[in-house]
């Protein structure tokens, strides 16, 4: 049997601006469970784009962190203090349950890459100690963690098959775990893809349920609301920001993921994002606008053209890792006008070169005769051999004189050179 079909699976439908709540609450309540059965948490948290794998990894850091890791603590086991070497006082959360939050994707350098994931690999999970990676599709497949007792994906991911790669993380080696998808109202026609799976609308997270914990103020994570306060105070807008037009492109790239929807109802379910941090929506690149059909008038038609890759994935396109020509580089002004005149012709009729080009004329044929060499071809002359004595150049004479010696005196430099060393002075003294 198929390790996907004896993990439960479960799916929420839930806007962008109550993600962070929701996720919050599915984690604790999972930690809860397991530590009242003594056991420890290991979970895996799915984003569909760089942005938004830093900037969810980023905010659940400051709400679920707690203590230090046993990795943490050895790498600050010691400090340098006074040209000696000490122990470091270890801090009072790392006596007590310990909640480390991870960040990896494909933008990442390799080196840090290994050394997150073998991290996170080795991370026991004991009744309290929990370790969450929030990734993107690079930890999809082909790695192995074990131990992984939760799955969590956000949004959709960029193919079918993926949900099963990302589900597959967890109830391996015949061990339990379960699965939790959040769909946004854009994305529910998703489950279309997941026919023949065991996958059902989870029973607690109803719309009333995830209204009260709007603000942190009910569930199991009551106690987080002034982690969630220093959230909205801390956040970067342009985080933020980033995040919400890498969501916008990755759904561009994959509308036949999510049946097909307008482009307009993209960009205000993606814009549900802003609202928890009062984000103003910025421009989308110019580009993205006329993939979705957002600059073209209701008679013009057409179809919507697919750009490929999309904007916000994990291979660095527009929206992910490299920004738009509509986010870093500002367009020439806005929206381009159309011609509102009418296009005047040429001027009449254009008119020819002037009649029929005339030609070169025929070409006339030759009408002589062609003459054939009558003569008889002369040979040069047949190669006289040589029937002389070939002389030599002559004999060198021997030098027959006295060479004279030198009878001059050589000159010396002109002094001392100061920078002479003993041996060289000594040396030119004697040639001198």
């Amino acid at each position: 049997t198929n390790t996907h079909l004896n993990v439960k699976q479960e799916y929420v439908q839930v806007e962008y601006s109550q993600h962070f709540s929701v996720i919050s609450d599915i984690i604790q309540s999972h930690i809860d469970a397991n530590k009242a059965e003594g056991r420890g948490s290991k979970i895996i948290v799915f984003l569909s784009t760089v942005k938004g794998a830093d900037m969810y990894a980023k905010i659940l850091r400051t709400i679920l962190k707690k203590g230090e890791s046993a990795y943490a603590s050895r790498q600050q086991s010691h400090s340098y203090n006074r040209n000696r070497w000490s122990p470091h006082k270890q801090s009072s959360g790392s006596q007590g349950e310990v909640v480390s939050v991870e960040v990896l994707h494909g933008k990442i350098s390799q080196e840090t890459r290994s050394r997150t994931s073998n991290r996170f690999r080795s991370s026991e999970p004991t009744a309290n100690n929990t370790s969450i990676l929030v990734t993107t599709d690079v930890s999809a497949r082909g790695v192995d963690y074990p131990d992984v007792s939760l799955v969590v994906q956000v949004g959709v991911p960029s193919e079918s098959d993926a949900y099963i790669h990302r589900l597959g993380r967890t109830g391996r080696a015949g061990k339990s775990g379960e699965g939790v998808i959040l769909l946004n109202p854009v994305e529910m026609a998703f489950l279309k893809h997941l026919k023949g799976l065991p996958v059902k609308q989870s029973e607690k997270y109803t719309p009333e349920y995830i209204s009260s914990l709007d603000g942190f103020a009910g569930g199991a994570i009551a106690h987080l609301a002034p982690r969630w306060e220093a959230v909205l105070v801390n956040t970067e807008m342009e985080r933020v920001q980033d995040a919400f037009v890498a969501m916008v492109g990755f759904y561009q790239g994959h509308l036949e993921m999510i049946g097909e929807p307008r482009g307009q109802d993209i960009i205000e379910a993606s814009a549900s994002i802003l609202k928890p941090f009062n984000a103003p929506q910025p421009p989308l690149p110019s580009l993205l606008r006329a993939s979705l059909g957002l600059d073209r008038s209701p008679s013009s038609g057409g179809n919507r053209r697919r750009m490929g890759g999309g904007y916000g994935n994990d291979r660095g396109s527009f929206g992910g890792e490299r920004r738009s020509f509509g986010g870093e580089r500002r367009s020439f002004g806005g929206e381009r006008r159309s011609f509102d005149g009418e296009r005047k012709s040429f001027g009449g009729e254009r008119r020819s070169f002037g009649g029929e080009r005339p030609s070169y004329g025929d070409r006339k044929p030759f009408s002589g005769e062609r003459r054939s060499f009558d003569g008889e071809r002369k040979p040069y002359g047949e190669r006289k051999p040589f029937d002389g004595e070939r002389k030599p150049y002559g004999e060198r004479k021997p030098f027959d004189g006295e060479r004279k010696p030198f009878d001059g005196e050589r000159r010396s430099f002109g002094g001392d050179r100061k920078s002479q060393a003993p041996w060289m002075k000594r040396g030119s003294q004697n040639r001198r």
